[in-house]
């Protein structure tokens, strides 16, 4: 799949980190990403598609260089 997205991460507008999409589901993302932000799980961040839709997810999991979203309830 390796979809070009971005994140954003807090109300900043410029805080966008480029990342790819790995694997989707209903459910959420694997993502990548180089290099890796500050990411909490259970922090909420926006997801820009490259047709600039935004979705809103929670971080489930954070490893060197991926990241497990989940849609935000």
């Amino acid at each position: 799949m390796a979809q070009r997205t971005s994140i954003l991460l807090g109300d900043d507008e410029r805080n966008v980190h480029p990342c790819k999409v790995l694997d989707a589901s209903d459910s959420g993302y694997r993502i990548s990403l180089k290099p890796m932000p500050k990411l909490e799980v259970g922090s909420e961040i926006l997801l820009e598609h490259s047709d600039k839709s935004r979705q809103r997810l929670a971080v489930c999991w954070v490893s060197d260089y991926e990241a497990g979203l989940k849609v935000a309830e």
